[in-house]
């Protein structure tokens, strides 16, 4: 007897995961915000990227190092890749364009769901910690 409801439990379960859609890996149009240990210092949003065109424009929020509160926004280019071990996995690389030269070149990889490395000029990269903003509204 107890072996037939735990079978039937599994069977539930497997049934409810196949049918429910899987919201881990559609990180398009999710607001995602990356802090290293003093707080946030990246906040950018994943465009929807259409009929298999994987690069697309799209601007971010680089908060100052010294004044969290301060933040600039910057343009950019955002390409979705695919992980050369799992195609089935993918992450994003962005470059930001600047319009003047006097502004910092930023390049960043994120990694989904919670992992970001930063490049500020030709500073080594480093690691954020990221997560999604549910708060925002679309």
């Amino acid at each position: 007897m107890k072996k037939i409801i735990l079978v039937k439990i599994t069977l539930c379960l497997c049934f409810i995961n196949l049918v429910k859609p899987s919201v881990s890996r559609d990180f398009e149009n999710k607001s995602i915000i990356c802090a290293d240990e003093i707080g946030p210092l990246l906040e950018f949003n994943i465009p929807k990227f259409e009929n298999k065109i994987m690069k697309t424009s799209f601007s971010f929020k680089i908060y100052e190092i010294n004044n969290r509160s301060s933040f600039s926004q910057k343009n950019g280019i955002i390409i979705k890749k695919t992980s050369p071990i799992d195609d089935s996995y993918y992450f994003f690389r962005a470059d930001s364009i600047e319009s003047k030269q006097k502004m910092d070149k930023i390049i960043f990889e994120y990694f989904p769901p919670t992992h970001l490395l930063i490049q500020i000029n030709s500073l080594p990269f480093q690691d954020l910690v990221c997560w999604n903003d549910e708060n925002t509204k679309k």
